[in-house]
């Protein structure tokens, strides 16, 4: 299954047109989140096609947002970076809460102990991080936005990715337009991003 997905993203690559799908609305199939610096080099990261989330679109796509998160039990980061305050921030300088919570300021996480990871020496280089005691999250729970928590200073914040319909790779995927299909797609995105991020990471340069 999962060969299968690839293959099928590695496909839809070799058969793009520059074109949008004739009679094809564009819509979102899919979508990635990840982790970077708020208040980084944001123009790159939108030529990319990452956007620094705010907390009502966390909630637009909470069930992308969530199953995305608990199928890695963390997020990814989009490219290292160093930060001089912890907490999340979402975009407008807000810091990210999550009701209910222990906590609902959120800060980062080591996956692997589930110690707070605050301003680390170097800068974040783990792959995952996970909000502090959240190792998953559920659709009862909502997304908002504080102005207290922490200072502002490159503080680590929350991008989405959105996998448009017209993007050209996806053109031959839209004929195809299976829920089945969707999936596996998804499947393959996910782990084609988390693939370059890690291969970067091992070397220590930026995707």
């Amino acid at each position: 299954m999962l060969a299968r997905a690839l293959l099928t993203a590695a496909g839809l690559g070799l058969a793009a047109s520059s074109a949008p799908a004739e009679g094809v609305a564009p819509s979102v199939i899919a979508m990635s989140f990840g982790i970077y610096d708020s208040e980084g080099d944001l123009a790159k990261l939108m030529s990319e096609g990452w956007t620094l989330a705010s907390a009502a679109e966390l909630n637009e796509w909470k069930g992308k947002f969530v199953q995305y998160y608990n199928e890695r039990h963390g997020l990814p980061i989009v490219h290292p970076f160093v930060s001089k305050e912890c907490c999340f921030t979402v975009r407008g300088g807000k810091k990210l809460t999550i009701s209910p919570s222990k906590y609902e300021t959120q800060f980062p996480a080591s996956t692997e102990h589930g110690t707070v990871r605050c301003n680390p020496e170097g800068g974040y280089s783990e792959y995952l991080y996970q909000f502090y005691k959240i190792p998953t999250l559920t659709l009862d729970e909502s997304f908002g936005e504080s102005d207290e928590g922490c200072g502002s200073d490159h503080n680590p914040g929350i991008f989405y990715h959105l996998h448009m319909s017209d993007d050209p790779a996806f053109v031959n995927f839209i004929k195809l337009g299976t829920e089945h299909n969707k999936f596996h797609l998804d499947v393959a995105l996910a782990l084609e991003h988390e693939r370059k991020v890690l291969k970067h990471l091992r070397r220590g340069t930026s995707l």
